[in-house]
This record gives C-alpha cells, structure tokens and sequence, in this order.
C-alpha cells in the first residue's frame, strides 16, 4: 500500500490500543508506524517510533515483535549510513529469529547484517552472510525476501566490479519478482504497478549490466517485463 496512507491508519491506531491497555497493539502500531515512515524515505523518524516499540514488546515477552522491531532498527540505520549500529541492532535480532525457529526472519536479519558488513567494506563477511540468508529465503518459500536478497547480491558483486555475478543474480531476482507479479495478476491494477514500480530498480540496475556486457537484447527484455505492466 501506499506509505503515508498507511501511516494516517496506523496513527489512527494508536491511541485507540492504548485507550484500551492493549500493549502489543500499541507496540505493533508504533512499528508499523516506524516502518511506514522508513518507507517514505524518513528512517529518523522510524526509529523514534522503533525505539518505543521495543521496549513494550521486552515487557510483553513477545518475541517475534521484538526481533522484527530490532531487524527495522537495523535497517534504518543503515539507511542513516550507520552500518556499526545497523550491525549491533541487526546481530541482537538474528538470535531471537532463530530461538523462534522463523527461517523468514532469519534471512531478514542476516540480510541486513551482510548490508552492514558491506557498508564496512568486509566483502567476505558480507557476501557469507547474504548467500546464508539466500539459502533459508528459498526454504522458506518467500520470493520477496529472495529476490530482495538477489538484489543486494547484484548491487553487491556490481559494486565489486564482477559483472558476470552481478548478471547471476540480478536474474534470478528478476525471476523471484516476476513470480509475485504472476501471483497478484487477479488484483487491482494499481496494486500490481505499485508492486512493479516497488522493485524497478532491480530490473534497471539489471539492464544496466546486460548493456554493459554488450547483451543489448537481454538487456531490452528485460525493460520489456517493466513496460509490460505500464501498457496494462
């Protein structure tokens, strides 16, 4: 959905959890209100929202809340080009993901770890981290996730100047998005060109590389799946 509507709903919510004594509904609002702000390109603003959610769901004992809060932390520092933070908030959620037994939370985590380590410039760290992270995505069935983890691998191995494994899984991820887009083809057409327009950079950053390689026509395919999607 869109961010700011979300945010309208969200803070809506809020003061009726908290009229009622309902702690985990007030800590999930603060978070999903965190996490709309993170969305609209603000990750200061989210983590003021975080940073009251999270102690309420330590005082709740709900765990799985607690790890996602600390996994949205993560991901606004490093939005903040923090990545010390990022990695001390995102290694305090990976254990808690994996108490839970959630392979989808564990991927998330470690994910944003390998963001980190990047941002660090510990390549290796980073890239075990990411491939860990790719592994329990596909077992956990999420091709969101995995594609998000495909990205971050292209962006990656582009960064470092590897084209041929940048190309690898810049596909792959490609392939992971154009399963969801198959997978919503029933829904209205403005939540398809929101998801399509959500992962374009993804398939940009991917023709980029074809072109670059000379693959002028994987390349002009590929802009062809986004275009798909403009035309409908």
């Amino acid at each position: 959905g869109e961010p700011q509507t979300a945010t309208d709903y969200y803070n809506l919510a809020l003061p009726i959890w908290r009229q009622i004594g309902n702690r985990s509904g007030e800590a999930l609002a603060l978070n999903d209100i965190g996490r709309a702000y993170a969305d609209l390109g603000q990750p200061q603003k989210a983590l003021e929202y975080s940073e009251q959610a999270l102690p309420i769901w330590r005082e709740t004992g709900i765990r799985r809340g607690e790890a996602m809060t600390l996994n949205n932390m993560g991901r606004d520092y490093s939005d903040l080009k923090d990545p010390d933070k990022a990695l001390g908030f995102d290694s305090q959620a990976l254990p808690i993901w994996r108490e839970v037994e959630d392979r989808r939370g564990e991927a998330l985590a470690l994910m944003t770890i390998g963001w980190a380590y990047s941002a660090r410039k510990e390549d290796e760290k980073a890239l075990a981290s990411e491939l860990a992270a790719l592994s329990l995505a596909k077992a956990a069935g999420d091709p969101e996730v995995q594609g998000g983890i495909e990205t971050s691998l292209m962006n990656g191995f582009r960064t470092q100047h590897l084209p041929e494994e940048a190309i690898f899984f810049g596909i792959d991820a490609v392939n992971s998005y154009q399963q969801i887009r198959k997978n919503i083809s029933g829904m209205a057409k403005d939540v398809q060109a929101g998801f399509a327009q959500s992962k374009s950079n993804t398939y940009r950053v991917l023709a980029e590389l074809l072109v670059e390689t000379g693959q002028l026509g994987e390349a002009e395919e590929i802009l062809d799946l986004l275009k798909e999607q403009e035309l409908k």
